[in-house]
């Protein structure tokens, strides 16, 4: 079967560039010669230098609020009722887009979509559920997300896990970190990634220094911090982490709520140990062997450092346990991400999909 006469509207409404935008740049290269790809979203200058560099057509929305990108999307809806030619399908990326399910529904074009974050309660998710009745898929990207979706959405729930497509690494780097130990943050500079119990476990703690990669509301803070402790270091937003991954360290991730931390596949498959906040996703992307020792209570920052202090112990004294820890981790985090399986699952959905619209055209 021949996708590459399908086309994919690919819908997303942040208006900032995240976890969600940077999954539309990893999905057009894993699918980009499977499929003709469209993308409607707030103008974002990361994103339209990625759809620049692989030529795919775009309708930019306004990223000056909410409301606006809203009544954006709401004309370019609109422009599809008086078109001959429509998408195939719509992958709405995320809440805030997944609210335009029905709209699409309604218009006769099957919907799919992408949850990347935890279902957290309140007036947004009941909304969220309501309208995501209309999906003809929902993809979660964890077994959490996937179980957190009630009846009737779960039978509509598929889970399709984050893929990884750098080389791994065939090591453990984080035994080889130079002293002092070498911790790494990588994500939004939000509160709930929990930055800030991260640079007080840092402080606190003798031999050890926390490079920071990433952007958002929290940097004239960090660039505060920075400036009065040598011990910290911020390189702010990298869009290619191989190189920094490349050197030896260990990662630090502190977030209070995660659906599936990429960060963490990633710098495990790179070759490094995490230090993760003990939280559910966490615990399903790293495997039972994994050193109970290397969790720590969310937001607390005691319980961080003990796990900081643990690691440079066994780095120490016995290095042959956490190389052992990492081997687990890896061969697991592998499993999880592996991209052949991700290219097999969209594709027979979207191609799933694509062939009802064209045998729903062709009925009279």
């Amino acid at each position: 079967m021949n996708a590459n006469r399908y086309s994919i509207e690919i819908v997303s409404l942040t208006r900032v560039f995240g976890g969600g935008e940077i999954y539309i740049d990893r999905l057009l290269q894993l699918l980009g010669n499977r499929f003709m790809f469209s993308v409607v979203s707030p103008r974002l200058t990361q994103l339209q230098a990625s759809l620049g560099k692989r030529h795919i057509e775009a309708a930019w929305l306004s990223a000056a609020s909410a409301w606006r990108a809203h009544l954006g999307l709401a004309g370019h809806w609109l422009r599809h009722i008086f078109r001959r030619s429509r998408p195939s399908a719509v992958l709405l990326n995320g809440r805030g887009a997944a609210y335009w399910a029905p709209a699409y529904k309604l218009i006769r074009i099957p919907v799919v979509i992408v949850r990347h974050t935890e279902l957290r309660g309140g007036l947004g998710e009941r909304a969220y559920e309501l309208c995501a009745r209309s999906a003809d898929r929902i993809v979660a990207v964890s077994r959490v997300v996937a179980a957190q979706h009630p009846p009737p959405l779960a039978s509509k729930v598929q889970v399709i896990a984050n893929w990884l497509s750098f080389p791994k690494a065939d090591a453990c780097l984080s035994t080889k970190s130079p002293r002092p130990l070498t911790l790494m943050f990588i994500g939004r500079l939000v509160p709930e990634k929990g930055l800030r119990t991260a640079v007080t476990a840092v402080q606190a703690s003798d031999g050890a220094r926390l490079d920071v990669y990433g952007e958002g509301p929290l940097e004239d803070w960090l660039r505060e911090i920075c400036e009065s402790d040598s011990r910290l270091r911020w390189h702010g937003f990298v869009a290619d982490m191989r190189a920094p991954l490349a050197a030896p360290g260990v990662l630090v991730q502190a977030s209070e709520s995660e659906a599936f931390s990429l960060t963490v596949a990633e710098a495990v498959s790179a070759g490094h140990l995490a230090i993760v906040s003990d939280i559910c996703s966490h615990r399903e992307i790293l495997p039972p062997q994994y050193p109970e020792s290397l969790f720590f209570k969310p937001g607390d920052d005691q319980s961080l450092r003990a796990a900081i202090r643990s690691v440079q112990q066994t780095l120490e004294h016995e290095p042959d346990i956490l190389e052992q820890a990492w081997t687990y981790a890896a061969q697991h985090v592998g499993s999880l991400t592996d991209s052949s399986q991700a290219l097999e699952a969209y594709s027979q959905l979207f191609i799933r999909l694509c062939q009802r619209t064209q045998h729903t055209a062709s009925t009279p």
